[in-house]
């Protein structure tokens, strides 16, 4: 188990400890001892009423302590705890004054403390603390403090304080602190703490505090403090500090503090400090102090302070400090101090333009330099390194084509 969902899981054993089902010692009964099956049967044709310990009832049954029941078809009532009953089948209603427990369950169980199937949970599930399941659940499920599955959830699920899942999840869930999933989540989940999933997210997550894959997200996410992924981030990522990626991130991507991706970064890129790429960074990329990639910066670039790119920086770029590119800038860039770059293709407005190779286009600063230009350089000051002796320093104006 991930050591970010290992607090989670130990609320689980909480709930399954806390349910009557388990709190009680063992030794309270004798399970190698043989059920009885003695009833008060109200039936015709094998359909009716039974009240006792009955092992196969189509109708209503009514029990103290289950005990080695085989199937009911119909309502299950019981009052306490069962003893061995894991072979039990309900296709009806289970309710438990305490809690209910069967392999399998199809429609609705119900417990006042909780609601247990080592199967699998088909329908509608209620406990006051809790809905556990070795199995799947599938269907609405709501447990006062948790909803647990080994098997996996499908459907809507809601825990007051936690949802969790061994396997994947298709459908909704609402926990109260938090919602963790080991496999892939489909759908929407809502953790007030955290919305966590060991697999891939498809669809929408919300987490008070922060949203977390192991594997790729796609679609909706928002984390009252990160968004994180271990894979890509595809579709509209929102972090009250930061948006984070091990892997490509693609569509819309806003983080208070920072935006950081390890691959390549597509679409709007917004952040409150730094837009940070490992990769190409595409689309309208805005930073309060910097813009900043490890590729090329393409389309719209804005940053309070610099936009940096050891690739090509392209098209509209503007700094309140610097544009600096190790490779070439394209289209238009400005900053107050210095757009810095190898090669310029387009135009250049700062207070020092420093092309450390060829200028195509045209710059305009205090200080101009380019080691050869095609194009006009304006400014109070204009070098041009490759001109002759006399040519290479002048004032207002340089131009060579």
């Amino acid at each position: 188990m991930h050591p970010r969902t290992a607090p989670l899981a130990a609320l689980a054993c909480a709930v399954l400890l806390a349910a009557p089902l388990y709190a009680q010692e063992e030794e309270e009964y004798d399970y190698d001892e043989p059920a009885s099956h003695r009833a008060l049967n109200l039936t015709v044709g094998g359909v009716g009423i039974s009240i006792g310990n009955s092992e196969r009832v189509t109708g209503i049954r009514i029990n103290a302590v289950d005990h080695d029941v085989k199937r009911v078809n119909g309502l299950n009532l019981t009052l306490w705890r069962p003893r061995e009953n894991d072979e039990l089948v309900v296709n009806g209603a289970a309710v438990g004054l305490a809690a209910p427990v069967a392999r399998t369950i199809n429609g609705i169980g119900i417990g006042g403390l909780a609601v247990v199937t080592e199967g699998s949970m088909n329908g509608i599930g209620a406990g006051g603390l809790a809905v556990v399941s070795q199995g799947s659940v599938n269907g609405i499920s709501a447990g006062g403090l948790a909803v647990v599955s080994e098997g996996g959830l499908a459907g809507l699920h809601a825990g007051g304080l936690a949802v969790i899942s061994q396997e994947g999840l298709t459908g909704a869930a609402v926990g109260g602190l938090a919602t963790v999933v080991e496999g892939d989540v489909r759908g929407v989940t809502l953790g007030g703490l955290a919305s966590i999933s060991q697999g891939d997210i498809t669809g929408m997550s919300l987490g008070g505090l922060a949203v977390m894959a192991e594997g790729d997200v796609r679609g909706i996410t928002a984390g009252g403090l990160a968004t994180m992924a271990n894979g890509s981030l595809t579709g509209i990522n929102v972090g009250g500090l930061a948006v984070v990626t091990d892997g490509p991130m693609r569509g819309i991507n806003v983080g208070g503090a920072a935006v950081v991706a390890d691959g390549p970064m597509q679409g709007i890129n917004v952040a409150g400090l730094a837009t940070v790429s490992d990769g190409p960074m595409q689309g309208l990329n805005v930073a309060g102090l910097a813009a900043v990639s490890d590729g090329r910066i393409e389309g719209i670039n804005a940053a309070g302070l610099a936009v940096v790119s050891n690739g090509p920086v392209r098209w509209l770029t503007g700094a309140g400090l610097a544009v600096v590119s190790d490779e070439v800038v394209q289209g238009f860039a400005t900053a107050l101090y210095t757009v810095r770059t190898r090669e310029l293709e387009g135009i250049a407005v700062s207070g020092r333009n420093d092309v450390r190779g060829t200028q195509r286009g045209l710059s305009i600063g205090v200080y101009n330099y380019a080691r050869d230009l095609k194009g006009v350089q304006l400014g109070l000051l204009n070098y041009v390194r490759s001109n002759p002796r006399g040519l290479r320093l002048l004032p207002i104006v340089n131009a060579k084509f």
